[in-house]
Protein backbone atom coordinates (compact mmCIF):
# COMPACT_ATOMS: atom_id res chain seq x y z
CA UNK A 1 0.00 0.00 0.00
CA UNK A 2 1.69 3.46 -1.05
CA UNK A 3 1.98 5.92 1.86
CA UNK A 4 -0.28 8.28 0.74
CA UNK A 5 -3.50 9.39 2.48
CA UNK A 6 -6.31 7.59 2.17
CA UNK A 7 -9.37 7.33 3.28
CA UNK A 8 -8.47 5.39 6.55
CA UNK A 9 -6.51 7.84 8.02
CA UNK A 10 -8.45 10.66 9.90
CA UNK A 11 -11.69 9.44 8.58
CA UNK A 12 -14.92 8.75 10.84
CA UNK A 13 -16.31 5.56 8.16
CA UNK A 14 -19.00 4.61 10.58
CA UNK A 15 -21.14 5.73 13.60
CA UNK A 16 -23.18 4.38 16.14
CA UNK A 17 -26.83 5.24 16.51
CA UNK A 18 -28.58 7.23 19.47
CA UNK A 19 -29.11 4.51 21.70
CA UNK A 20 -33.23 4.45 21.95
CA UNK A 21 -34.57 4.51 25.13
CA UNK A 22 -36.70 0.97 24.79
CA UNK A 23 -33.95 -0.81 22.98
CA UNK A 24 -32.42 -3.24 25.80
CA UNK A 25 -28.99 -5.04 24.67
CA UNK A 26 -29.93 -8.51 24.91
CA UNK A 27 -26.92 -10.31 25.73
CA UNK A 28 -23.56 -9.59 27.01
CA UNK A 29 -20.86 -7.18 25.68
CA UNK A 30 -18.63 -7.46 23.42
CA UNK A 31 -14.90 -6.93 24.11
CA UNK A 32 -13.59 -3.26 25.18
CA UNK A 33 -11.77 -1.75 22.20
CA UNK A 34 -9.37 0.91 21.99
CA UNK A 35 -7.35 0.21 24.70
CA UNK A 36 -4.73 2.54 25.89
CA UNK A 37 -2.15 2.22 28.43
CA UNK A 38 0.28 5.14 29.12
CA UNK A 39 2.83 4.83 31.96
CA UNK A 40 4.90 6.84 34.51
CA UNK A 41 6.83 6.32 37.80
CA UNK A 42 3.34 6.95 39.56
CA UNK A 43 1.08 4.58 37.84
CA UNK A 44 -0.16 3.03 34.25
CA UNK A 45 -3.47 4.81 33.38
CA UNK A 46 -5.50 2.63 31.24
CA UNK A 47 -8.38 4.23 28.61
CA UNK A 48 -10.76 2.50 26.60
CA UNK A 49 -13.84 2.74 24.17
CA UNK A 50 -17.15 1.55 25.78
CA UNK A 51 -18.73 -1.55 25.04
CA UNK A 52 -22.42 -1.36 23.70
CA UNK A 53 -24.57 -2.03 26.99
CA UNK A 54 -22.11 -2.37 29.80
CA UNK A 55 -22.71 -1.62 33.24
CA UNK A 56 -19.31 -2.18 34.40
CA UNK A 57 -15.88 -3.39 33.25
CA UNK A 58 -13.06 -5.29 35.26
CA UNK A 59 -9.03 -4.88 34.42
CA UNK A 60 -6.48 -7.78 35.37
CA UNK A 61 -2.96 -7.47 35.03
CA UNK A 62 0.37 -9.47 34.62
CA UNK A 63 4.12 -9.62 34.58
CA UNK A 64 5.30 -12.13 32.09
CA UNK A 65 6.47 -14.58 35.18
CA UNK A 66 2.73 -14.08 36.90
CA UNK A 67 -0.50 -15.11 35.60
CA UNK A 68 -3.51 -13.10 34.85
CA UNK A 69 -4.95 -11.32 38.23
CA UNK A 70 -7.90 -9.11 38.62
CA UNK A 71 -6.94 -5.35 40.21
CA UNK A 72 -10.16 -4.25 39.65
CA UNK A 73 -14.06 -5.25 39.00
CA UNK A 74 -17.10 -3.10 39.04
CA UNK A 75 -15.57 0.08 37.07
CA UNK A 76 -18.20 2.23 35.84
CA UNK A 77 -15.94 4.45 33.98
CA UNK A 78 -13.76 4.13 30.79
CA UNK A 79 -10.31 4.75 32.18
CA UNK A 80 -8.53 3.38 34.94
CA UNK A 81 -5.27 4.20 37.21
CA UNK A 82 -3.37 1.55 38.37
CA UNK A 83 -1.39 3.66 40.95
CA UNK A 84 0.30 0.03 42.58
CA UNK A 85 2.44 -0.48 39.80
CA UNK A 86 6.08 -0.89 40.00
CA UNK A 87 8.69 1.48 39.29
CA UNK A 88 10.18 -0.20 35.84
CA UNK A 89 8.54 -3.17 35.56
CA UNK A 90 6.91 -4.07 32.18
CA UNK A 91 2.30 -5.32 32.76
CA UNK A 92 0.12 -6.75 30.73
CA UNK A 93 -3.53 -5.49 31.20
CA UNK A 94 -6.13 -6.97 29.77
CA UNK A 95 -10.46 -5.20 29.82
CA UNK A 96 -13.43 -7.17 30.57
CA UNK A 97 -17.21 -5.79 29.90
CA UNK A 98 -19.77 -7.03 31.93
CA UNK A 99 -23.86 -6.71 32.02
CA UNK A 100 -26.14 -8.50 34.04
CA UNK A 101 -25.84 -11.33 31.13
CA UNK A 102 -22.43 -11.75 31.82
CA UNK A 103 -19.32 -11.02 31.03
CA UNK A 104 -17.59 -10.25 27.72
CA UNK A 105 -14.01 -11.68 26.27
CA UNK A 106 -11.15 -9.86 26.99
CA UNK A 107 -9.79 -6.80 25.20
CA UNK A 108 -6.61 -7.10 23.20
CA UNK A 109 -3.71 -6.99 25.38
CA UNK A 110 -1.78 -3.92 25.91
CA UNK A 111 1.57 -3.95 27.57
CA UNK A 112 3.22 -0.84 29.27
CA UNK A 113 5.72 0.26 31.81
CA UNK A 114 5.32 1.89 35.17
CA UNK A 115 8.17 4.49 34.06
CA UNK A 116 10.76 3.45 31.69
CA UNK A 117 13.06 0.49 32.74
CA UNK A 118 16.65 1.37 35.18
CA UNK A 119 18.82 2.96 34.46
CA UNK A 120 17.08 4.99 31.80
CA UNK A 121 15.10 7.97 32.19
CA UNK A 122 13.62 10.83 30.04
CA UNK A 123 12.47 14.40 30.01
CA UNK A 124 11.86 17.54 27.64
CA UNK A 125 15.10 19.23 27.15
CA UNK A 126 14.69 22.92 26.26
CA UNK A 127 12.01 25.28 26.19
CA UNK A 128 8.96 23.24 24.62
CA UNK A 129 5.68 24.42 24.74
CA UNK A 130 3.84 21.21 24.95
CA UNK A 131 5.10 19.07 27.35
CA UNK A 132 6.60 15.67 25.47
CA UNK A 133 6.45 11.59 27.39
CA UNK A 134 8.32 8.65 26.95
CA UNK A 135 6.85 4.93 27.41
CA UNK A 136 8.15 1.34 26.80
CA UNK A 137 5.82 -1.72 26.44
CA UNK A 138 8.37 -4.30 26.98
CA UNK A 139 9.56 -3.91 23.05
CA UNK A 140 9.00 -0.54 21.57
CA UNK A 141 10.32 3.14 23.10
CA UNK A 142 7.27 5.94 22.43
CA UNK A 143 8.38 9.20 22.75
CA UNK A 144 6.01 11.76 22.42
CA UNK A 145 8.09 15.44 21.58
CA UNK A 146 6.99 18.73 20.31
CA UNK A 147 10.12 21.82 20.24
CA UNK A 148 11.84 22.81 17.28
CA UNK A 149 14.28 20.20 17.60
CA UNK A 150 17.84 20.15 16.59
CA UNK A 151 19.86 23.30 16.00
CA UNK A 152 21.83 26.28 16.73
CA UNK A 153 22.74 26.99 20.15
CA UNK A 154 19.60 25.26 21.65
CA UNK A 155 17.58 22.31 21.08
CA UNK A 156 14.26 21.27 21.60
CA UNK A 157 12.80 17.88 22.24
CA UNK A 158 11.99 15.16 24.13
CA UNK A 159 15.09 12.63 25.09
CA UNK A 160 14.76 9.21 26.60
CA UNK A 161 18.49 8.15 27.70
CA UNK A 162 20.59 6.34 30.03
CA UNK A 163 24.34 6.96 31.03
CA UNK A 164 26.66 5.80 28.47
CA UNK A 165 30.67 5.50 29.06
CA UNK A 166 33.31 5.32 27.42
CA UNK A 167 33.25 3.61 23.64
CA UNK A 168 30.86 1.89 21.98
CA UNK A 169 27.51 1.93 19.67
CA UNK A 170 24.30 2.33 20.39
CA UNK A 171 21.45 1.11 18.03
CA UNK A 172 18.06 1.83 17.44
CA UNK A 173 15.24 0.69 14.90
CA UNK A 174 12.85 3.31 13.64
CA UNK A 175 9.52 1.47 13.60
CA UNK A 176 6.75 3.51 10.88
CA UNK A 177 3.79 5.02 12.01
CA UNK A 178 1.78 7.87 10.90
CA UNK A 179 3.43 11.38 12.41
CA UNK A 180 4.31 14.78 11.04
CA UNK A 181 5.87 15.15 8.07
CA UNK A 182 7.58 17.77 9.52
CA UNK A 183 9.62 15.44 12.96
CA UNK A 184 12.73 15.43 13.27
CA UNK A 185 14.18 12.41 15.53
CA UNK A 186 17.09 9.75 16.14
CA UNK A 187 20.14 8.75 18.30
CA UNK A 188 21.75 11.08 20.47
CA UNK A 189 25.20 11.28 22.91
CA UNK A 190 25.17 14.13 25.15
CA UNK A 191 27.21 15.71 28.15
CA UNK A 192 24.07 17.24 29.71
CA UNK A 193 19.97 16.95 29.13
CA UNK A 194 20.25 20.70 28.52
CA UNK A 195 19.18 22.76 25.51
CA UNK A 196 22.64 24.12 24.97
CA UNK A 197 24.65 20.87 25.82
CA UNK A 198 27.60 19.04 23.70
CA UNK A 199 26.52 16.88 21.55
CA UNK A 200 26.40 14.45 18.86
CA UNK A 201 23.30 13.02 16.95
CA UNK A 202 22.36 10.52 14.11
CA UNK A 203 18.85 12.23 13.06
CA UNK A 204 16.52 11.58 10.34
CA UNK A 205 15.46 14.93 9.15
CA UNK A 206 13.01 15.98 6.59
CA UNK A 207 14.45 18.01 3.30
CA UNK A 208 11.86 20.31 1.68
CA UNK A 209 10.88 19.45 -1.45
CA UNK A 210 8.74 21.33 -3.89
CA UNK A 211 5.56 19.59 -2.06
CA UNK A 212 6.05 20.46 1.64
CA UNK A 213 3.61 17.83 2.65
CA UNK A 214 5.75 15.30 1.40
CA UNK A 215 9.37 16.19 1.67
CA UNK A 216 12.71 14.02 1.06
CA UNK A 217 14.03 12.23 4.11
CA UNK A 218 17.52 11.62 4.73
CA UNK A 219 20.41 11.08 7.55
CA UNK A 220 22.25 13.70 9.03
CA UNK A 221 25.38 13.75 11.62
CA UNK A 222 25.33 16.28 13.34
CA UNK A 223 27.49 17.72 16.10
CA UNK A 224 27.72 20.70 18.96
CA UNK A 225 31.20 20.92 19.73
CA UNK A 226 30.78 22.69 23.17
CA UNK A 227 28.81 23.65 25.45
CA UNK A 228 26.48 26.71 23.81
CA UNK A 229 28.32 26.55 20.10
CA UNK A 230 26.03 26.46 16.97
CA UNK A 231 25.23 22.96 15.65
CA UNK A 232 26.79 22.29 12.32
CA UNK A 233 25.75 18.81 10.01
CA UNK A 234 29.21 17.42 9.21
CA UNK A 235 27.30 14.87 6.61
CA UNK A 236 23.98 13.66 5.23
CA UNK A 237 23.40 10.31 3.33
CA UNK A 238 21.79 9.88 0.39
CA UNK A 239 17.98 10.74 0.09
CA UNK A 240 15.65 7.08 1.45
CA UNK A 241 14.49 5.30 -0.77
CA UNK A 242 11.54 2.73 -0.75
CA UNK A 243 11.39 0.68 1.28
CA UNK A 244 12.06 3.65 3.90
CA UNK A 245 10.24 6.06 1.88
CA UNK A 246 7.07 6.15 -0.32
CA UNK A 247 5.53 9.36 -1.65
CA UNK A 248 7.48 11.10 0.99
CA UNK A 249 6.46 9.36 3.62
CA UNK A 250 8.42 7.24 6.56
CA UNK A 251 6.56 3.78 5.46
CA UNK A 252 9.42 1.39 5.97
CA UNK A 253 11.79 0.47 8.96
CA UNK A 254 15.07 2.30 9.49
CA UNK A 255 18.05 1.30 11.63
CA UNK A 256 20.37 3.70 12.69
CA UNK A 257 23.64 2.95 14.48
CA UNK A 258 25.93 6.04 16.77
CA UNK A 259 29.06 4.45 17.68
CA UNK A 260 32.20 6.30 19.26
CA UNK A 261 35.68 5.15 19.60
CA UNK A 262 38.06 7.42 21.44
CA UNK A 263 36.82 11.37 20.10
CA UNK A 264 35.69 9.61 16.83
CA UNK A 265 31.71 9.17 16.46
CA UNK A 266 30.37 7.64 12.73
CA UNK A 267 27.34 7.31 11.82
CA UNK A 268 25.30 4.50 9.57
CA UNK A 269 21.78 3.48 8.95
CA UNK A 270 20.32 1.04 7.07
CA UNK A 271 17.09 -0.98 5.83
CA UNK A 272 17.27 -4.38 7.51
CA UNK A 273 19.91 -4.12 10.07
CA UNK A 274 21.94 -6.31 7.74
CA UNK A 275 23.62 -3.98 5.04
CA UNK A 276 24.48 -0.81 6.60
CA UNK A 277 25.28 2.47 4.57
CA UNK A 278 27.84 5.21 6.74
CA UNK A 279 26.28 8.23 6.87
CA UNK A 280 29.92 9.59 7.93
CA UNK A 281 32.26 10.48 10.84
CA UNK A 282 33.36 13.52 13.14
CA UNK A 283 36.26 14.04 15.62
CA UNK A 284 34.94 15.95 18.80
CA UNK A 285 36.68 15.74 22.06
CA UNK A 286 33.47 14.84 24.67
CA UNK A 287 33.88 13.87 28.31
CA UNK A 288 34.27 10.31 28.54
CA UNK A 289 30.73 10.31 30.20
CA UNK A 290 28.21 10.95 28.13
CA UNK A 291 24.28 10.24 27.85
CA UNK A 292 22.64 8.21 25.18
CA UNK A 293 19.52 7.76 23.65
CA UNK A 294 16.92 8.53 21.58
CA UNK A 295 14.99 12.28 20.95
CA UNK A 296 12.20 13.07 19.16
CA UNK A 297 10.63 16.70 17.89
CA UNK A 298 7.75 17.79 16.09
CA UNK A 299 9.51 20.54 15.07
CA UNK A 300 6.23 22.70 16.41
CA UNK A 301 6.67 24.52 19.29
CA UNK A 302 2.98 23.69 20.44
CA UNK A 303 2.25 20.15 19.10
CA UNK A 304 3.55 17.24 20.15
CA UNK A 305 4.57 13.95 17.68
CA UNK A 306 4.93 10.41 18.01
CA UNK A 307 7.51 9.03 17.37
CA UNK A 308 8.73 4.54 17.91
CA UNK A 309 11.93 2.67 18.24
CA UNK A 310 12.36 -0.73 19.17
CA UNK A 311 15.86 -3.19 19.20
CA UNK A 312 17.45 -0.53 21.15
CA UNK A 313 20.89 -1.16 22.34
CA UNK A 314 23.43 1.05 24.07
CA UNK A 315 27.37 0.83 25.19
CA UNK A 316 27.75 -3.17 25.63
CA UNK A 317 24.06 -3.63 26.06
CA UNK A 318 21.04 -4.44 24.05
CA UNK A 319 17.39 -4.90 25.44
CA UNK A 320 15.65 -7.50 23.78
CA UNK A 321 12.61 -7.20 26.56
CA UNK A 322 9.99 -9.27 25.96
CA UNK A 323 9.24 -9.44 29.31
CA UNK A 324 8.80 -7.57 32.98
CA UNK A 325 12.39 -8.25 33.06
CA UNK A 326 15.20 -6.70 30.47
CA UNK A 327 17.23 -9.24 29.75
CA UNK A 328 20.89 -7.92 28.54
CA UNK A 329 23.18 -9.25 25.66
CA UNK A 330 26.08 -8.50 24.24
CA UNK A 331 26.36 -6.88 21.25
CA UNK A 332 30.00 -6.95 20.86
CA UNK A 333 30.10 -5.07 16.72
CA UNK A 334 26.16 -5.05 16.83
CA UNK A 335 26.68 -8.92 16.37
CA UNK A 336 24.13 -10.25 18.57
CA UNK A 337 21.68 -7.22 18.17
CA UNK A 338 17.89 -8.82 17.13
CA UNK A 339 17.84 -7.76 13.10
CA UNK A 340 14.73 -9.08 12.25
CA UNK A 341 13.06 -7.10 9.99
CA UNK A 342 9.48 -7.79 11.39
CA UNK A 343 7.41 -5.64 13.65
Amino acid sequence: MPGADHIGFGTLLFTRPATNGAAQLQNTPVSPGGVIAQGSAKGNELAWISSVGAKSYTIKRATNKDALKVIAANVTDTTYTDSRAKSGVVYRYIVYAANSFGESPGSLPVSVCAGLPPPWTHQDVGAVSAAGSANFDGNVFTLEGAGAGFGGTNDQFQFAFQPFNGDGPMVARFVPQTSSQFSQFGLMMRAAPTSNAACVALLISPVADRNVEAPGWEAQLAVRESLGAATTIRATSERFSEPMVTFGRLTGYCWLKLERVGNRFTAAFSSDGKTWKEVGSATIALQHKLLAGLGASSRSASITTTVWFDHVGAGNSAFTMNSSKHQIKSVAGLRAVKRSTNP
